[in-house]
């Protein structure tokens, strides 16, 4: 083959490549747009979940607001603003593709300001278990304390000094709707009932007392978390 022959089937080949990755990115597209929107169910009262009244809602995308796709700082969204507004400020709970998500902003009205659902687990005494965003706690002049979503602490006028509260993992009880960060003195109140499992967990390091598998892990060997995870 002469060197126009070479050349010619050289370019033939990169039109070919080019033209593939472009097919491949259409279908990636397609694909990631179709697992993104889902038919959904909701309950927007703890006395629905509890009688398992779900409601259908179709056409509902997830929207993850953090990088990494973490299990908090989540939106469900419509595209209809009236629905929008209800799934953001008035509904309770989401179940989206066989996973349960909890609203903050209604779980944790006892804590502050929050915003955002968080994948959740039922507990197995029909608490929840889940991750959101750290709390802070802010103190300003003339204040003498309470605890924001750390969020809005950066953008708080005033603030002198905030504590970030390094325990990302809270429970949410329906019977007192509130939720409860899960640090070293509540984790003692869940494990009261097996006292080599508190003394094995006072003796992990902070940082691992903290980490939200290890968490998950004592929760599920005192059997609060049933050992197939949700």
């Amino acid at each position: 083959m002469n060197s126009f022959g070479t050349r010619m089937s050289y370019d033939v080949n990169l039109y070919i490549q080019s033209v593939m990755k472009k097919i491949l990115m259409i279908l990636t597209y397609l694909l990631v747009a179709t697992t993104m929107q889902a038919q959904a169910k909701y309950c927007d009262s703890d006395a629905d979940f509890v009688g398992r009244k779900w409601k259908e809602m179709p056409n509902v995308k997830i929207v993850y607001k953090r990088a990494n796709n973490y299990d908090y700082d989540i939106a469900f969204e419509t595209g209809v603003k009236e629905t929008d507004k209800f799934l953001k400020k008035s509904n309770y709970y989401m179940m989206w593709e066989d996973s349960l998500y909890i609203n903050t902003r209604r779980a944790m009205q006892n804590l502050g300001d929050f915003d955002g659902y968080a994948k959740a687990i039922v507990l197995t005494d029909d608490r929840f278990f889940f991750i959101s965003p750290k709390i802070v706690t802010v103190i300003m002049p003339g204040y003498r304390g309470g605890i924001i979503g750390g969020a809005l602490a950066g953008i708080a006028t005033g603030v002198i000094n905030g504590t970030a509260n390094a325990a990302p993992c809270y429970i949410y009880n329906m019977l007192t709707s509130s939720s409860h960060v899960i640090d070293k003195d509540y984790m003692k109140k869940l494990l009261k009932n097996s006292p080599d499992l508190w003394n094995q967990y006072k003796k992990e390091k902070r940082k691992v007392q903290q980490d939200p598998e290890v968490i998950k892990e004592y929760l599920r060997k005192v059997g609060l978390i049933e050992n197939s995870p949700q």
